[in-house]
């Protein structure tokens, strides 16, 4: 994946890590050093929900067309100035079961 997901990801996963251990240390609870930053795989697994629905179209789209899911931007029927529209996504499975030939088994 291009370093722009990866990046916004780790950056935003860490901030609710952050803040987990601060609101843990505030309770009062005996937390020290490590400790104080595990989670259970729940709360990881919320926390990637979450992280993964606030990461803009811009950020995907750009990761797709450096790895050439999608054409660059100017020859893109999606692209605008501002931040990306979200896609729809039959449309965009189309384009891509076109782009490498195969079947798009994803249901409307």
């Amino acid at each position: 994946m291009d370093a722009g997901i990866v990046a916004s990801y780790k950056a935003q996963y860490r901030s609710m890590q952050i803040d987990h251990a601060v609101e843990r240390v505030e309770r009062g609870e005996d937390v020290d050093g490590e400790k104080a930053y595990k989670v259970d795989q729940l709360t990881a697994m919320r926390w990637s929900e979450a992280i993964w629905g606030t990461m803009s179209a811009k950020i995907i789209s750009h990761c797709w067309r450096h790895v050439g899911l999608v054409l660059p931007l100017h020859d893109n029927k999606y692209s605008c100035d501002a931040d990306l529209a979200v896609m729809d996504l039959p449309s965009l499975f189309d384009q891509l079961s076109t782009a490498y030939n195969f079947a798009n088994t994803i249901p409307c």
